[in-house]
C-alpha cells in the first residue's frame, strides 16, 4: 500500500473522545494495519492536556497536540491554517476526519488551501496492488463506488457516520508519545464570532449515541398505532426512530428519521417494526450490531440485513414481544 503515515483529526472536548472520532479512528486503524503501521491522533485546541491523555489510550503511534489560544473555540479559518502548518511539519500521507458538522464545514476549505484531493463519506477501502481504493456510496446508497486518488499526498478523507463502530476501536496502554506542533495564528483575524456551540439543538434527539433503537415504518399502518412501539421502546429503554414516510406523514418528528436523508446510527440493538428495507433507510442503520426485523412480507429487503427476522403483523408481534420482555424483567415465567 502506498500510504503509510495516517493521521486522524479527533475531537476530544473536555477530555472525552467523541463518538464520531472513535468511529474514524477505528476505520483508520484498519486502513493503517494494511501498511503494518498504526495511525496517529491530532488534537486541535487551546488546552488539550486531558484530551491528549484520552487519545493515548487508543492504539496510536503518536498523539500530536496542535495548540493555540485562538483554537479555544471553533473557527474554520483558524482550524484550516493550523492544520496547513501542521501538514507542512508532519508530512502525513492521509488525513482522516470524523463525519461531524465541523468536518463538513472546514474540510473543503482545507483541501483547497492545500491543493489536495478530498474524499467525503468513505465507508471502506481495499488495496489493489500498489494502489489504494476508497469506497463511498453514491446516488443515496444505490451504488458503492471505488475511488482512486491520483493526486499527491496528503489525501483528505472523511469517514461516514456508522461506517465503523466506535466500540471497534483498538486501545493501547497509553504509551504513545505526545508531540507538540507549534502554529502561528496571531496574525489571523477570525471572520466569525462563536457565541455558543451545541452538537444537538434543544429538543433534538441524537440517535447516533443510542445503544438501543426501536424504529417504525409504514407497516405500522397509522399514527394511532405508534403506542405499541412506544411501549416496546419503554421496556427496552430504547429511543424511537422512523423511516422517511413516517416522518413525512407527520407521525413522528423529523429528528427521528434514520437513513440517507436522516441520521446514521450504529446501536447495539435495532428493532425494525414494519420497515420493508428500502436502501434509503438501510444505509443509515446497517451498522447496527444486532438487527431484529418484523414485517409481514417474508421477501422484504430488510431481512437481508437482519440478524433475526420475524415474519408477522407488527400489530400482533410487537405487543406480544413487549409482554414477554416485561415478564422477563419482572421475573415472571409467563407473560401477563
Amino acid at each position: 500500500m502506498r500510504a503509510g503515515r495516517i493521521f486522524v483529526v479527533i475531537d476530544a472536548g473536555e477530555g472525552v473522545v467523541s463518538e464520531a472520532s472513535l468511529e474514524a479512528m477505528a476505520w483508520a486503524q484498519g486502513l493503517a494495519a494494511q501498511a503494518g503501521t498504526a495511525p496517529s491522533a491530532v488534537l486541535l485546541g487551546a488546552n488539550v492536556e486531558s484530551a491528549a491523555q484520552a487519545a493515548r489510550e487508543l492504539a496510536v503511534e503518536a498523539v500530536w497536540r496542535v495548540e493555540h489560544q485562538g483554537l479555544g473555540s471553533y473557527d474554520p479559518d483558524l482550524c484550516c491554517e493550523a492544520l496547513r502548518q501542521f501538514v507542512a511539519v508532519a508530512s502525513p500521507d492521509i488525513l482522516v476526519f470524523p463525519g461531524d458538522y465541523r468536518t463538513l464545514d472546514f474540510a473543503p476549505k482545507l483541501a483547497a488551501m492545500l491543493g489536495r484531493a478530498l474524499l467525503t463519506d468513505c465507508i471502506g477501502f481495499r488495496a489493489d496492488g500498489t494502489d489504494l481504493l476508497f469506497v463511498r456510496r453514491m446516488f443515496q446508497g444505490k451504488l458503492d463506488a471505488e475511488v482512486s486518488l491520483g493526486s499527491a499526498f496528503p489525501w483528505l478523507v472523511t469517514v461516514q457516520r456508522g461506517a465503523e463502530r466506535a466500540d471497534a476501536v483498538r486501545r493501547g496502554q497509553a504509551q504513545a508519545p505526545v508531540l507538540a506542533s507549534q502554529v502561528a495564528l496571531d496574525g489571523l483575524v477570525p471572520r466569525r464570532v462563536v457565541l455558543d456551540e451545541s452538537d444537538v439543538a434543544e429538543g433534538h434527539v441524537d440517535l447516533s449515541t443510542a445503544d438501543t433503537i426501536v424504529a417504525v415504518g409504514r407497516g405500522i399502518g397509522r399514527a394511532e398505532n405508534l403506542g405499541i412501539v412506544r411501549e416496546l421502546a419503554a421496556v427496552l429503554g430504547a429511543e424511537i426512530g422512523a423511516t422517511r414516510p413516517v416522518v413525512d406523514a407527520d407521525w413522528l418528528e423529523r429528528d427521528r428519521q434514520i437513513g440517507s436523508s436522516g441520521q446514521a446510527v450504529s446501536p447495539k440493538l435495532y428493532v425494525a417494526c414494519g420497515i420493508s428495507g428500502a436502501i434509503y433507510h438501510v444505509v443509515g442503520m446497517r451498522q447496527a450490531k444486532c438487527i431484529v426485523a418484523i414485517d409481514t412480507d417474508p421477501h422484504a429487503p430488510i431481512f437481508n440485513v437482519a440478524t433475526y427476522g420475524i415474519v408477522g403483523d407488527v400489530l400482533e408481534v410487537v405487543p406480544a414481544l413487549t409482554r414477554r420482555l416485561a415478564a422477563l424483567r419482572s421475573g415472571s415465567s409467563t407473560p401477563s
